[in-house]
């Protein structure tokens, strides 16, 4: 009659809500765990007791590479030579920004296939000492030397992902490559450790690092190691541009820890809000439940006096009104989990 239908609805409601509460919590507590995982991917980089800032050379003062060198140069000279600073590099495309460039490129000696797609890599100018300012490790080879000039060999360190697809099964090492703009080749003298450059969570691409000296760049991230907090170096580095030129300022200060947690800023927005959303959910869900349990047992209210006057005892109706409950929250659970 309509008295079982009404249960029969009310049954299928908390049924539904368990259901939809549990599929939400998995769901969350799934992706959760999946950003967890991102977030302990080794990013191919130190963070730690790192510094960085930019600085752009303006063309009117420094219109050419000799002076965009002696500038720089003079900079690195500098920091490197202060107790404070263990290690000092610049790059051109700082990792974990989002900031890079792509190129075509030639690798000599080699086919290239009709399914093979673009040849292409990732150029990162940086200076001499950037890869060990920054903690990468050199996997093959050798890193870049200051010996490494205008005037000797031109030379490349490129990452592992670019070593295994265009020499795969054979070493990189002394093999020669160049960009299809320009008529140099480099000579390959190192390997290193993939570094995330897009982000923790982006697929690593074909990267070559090449020494500032021989591929201009106007304007480099700077990243300088501490043993201490970071930011004490920032009147240190602010102290020896102004005194190589007092008018330039430094963009972007921050610690490199800092970089690292805005590239994943988004994404812990992300699952903050789901994680607030789910357990909403479940306050939602047990207040809901809560209230048709507890409209239930009033609308019982004469039916347990009843049985309570003819001798039942307080615990088996409390038994039975729990388990009822129990059943409704298993098979909703089980829908859900399903």
């Amino acid at each position: 009659g309509p008295v079982s239908m009404k249960r029969a609805l009310r049954f299928g409601l908390i049924v539904a809500e368990v259901a939809l509460t549990s599929l939400l919590l998995v769901g969350a507590g799934l992706t959760l765990r999946s950003f967890q995982a991102v977030l302990s991917q080794p990013a191919g980089i130190e963070t730690d007791n790192r510094l960085t800032f930019r600085i752009g050379l303006p063309g009117m003062r420094y219109p050419d590479r000799p002076a965009a060198l002696r500038f720089f140069g003079e900079l690195e000279r500098r920091l490197a030579g202060e107790p404070l600073i263990q290690s000092v590099g610049g790059t051109m495309l700082p990792p974990l920004t989002g900031m890079d460039g792509r190129r075509g490129i030639i690798v000599e000696n080699r086919e290239v296939g009709p399914d093979d797609g673009p040849t292409r890599a990732h150029p990162r100018p940086v200076t001499s000492h950037y890869l060990q300012a920054v903690g990468a490790r050199i996997r093959e080879g050798r890193g870049l030397l200051p010996s490494d000039t205008e005037a000797s060999l031109p030379v490349a360190v490129i990452n592992e992902t670019m070593a295994k697809r265009y020499w795969p099964g054979a070493s990189a090492l002394g093999k020669r490559v160049r960009f299809t703009d320009q008529e140099m080749w480099r000579e390959v003298v190192g390997i290193v450790g993939d570094v995330k450059h897009w982000g923790l969570e982006a697929p690593v691409n074909p990267e070559i690092y090449m020494p500032t000296t021989q591929f201009p760049a106007f304007a480099l991230t700077w990243v300088t190691f501490t043993n201490g907090n970071p930011l004490a170096l920032v009147p240190i580095v602010q102290r020896h541009v102004r005194e190589i030129d007092a008018n330039l300022p430094l963009f972007q200060v921050r610690t490199m820890e800092d970089v690292a947690a805005e590239s994943v800023e988004r994404r812990r927005w992300t699952m903050t809000l789901l994680a607030i959303f789910a357990v909403l959910a479940l306050a939602l869900a047990a207040a809901g439940i809560y209230g048709v349990m507890s409209h239930l047992v009033s609308l019982r209210t004469p039916e347990i006096g009843v049985r309570l006057t003819l001798g039942a005892r307080p615990i088996a109706v409390m038994r039975q009104v729990l388990g009822e409950g129990a059943i409704q929250a298993a098979i909703g659970l089980a829908i859900g989990l399903g």
